[in-house]
């Protein structure tokens, strides 16, 4: 039987960001993240959850921390 597993990670860390501004800051920061500039290192994982589901009967656990 085959089940359909999916693993969700919560990571965490800090950057500084140089601006005028906590709006500028936020601004450039997503700016940087979606650029690749701001990359979060493996490792600092706060959180962690599995979820399984059996598509032939509907069976499925439910989100759960690992």
């Amino acid at each position: 039987m085959k089940y359909k597993i999916t693993i969700e990670e919560t990571i965490s860390q800090e950057f500084e960001i140089e601006a005028n501004s906590i709006e500028e800051a936020k601004e450039k920061a997503i700016k940087d993240y979606k650029s690749g500039k701001l990359v979060l290192e493996f490792g600092a994982v706060l959180e962690k959850q599995i979820n399984v589901i059996n598509e032939s009967n509907n069976e499925i656990t439910g989100w759960e921390e690992f």
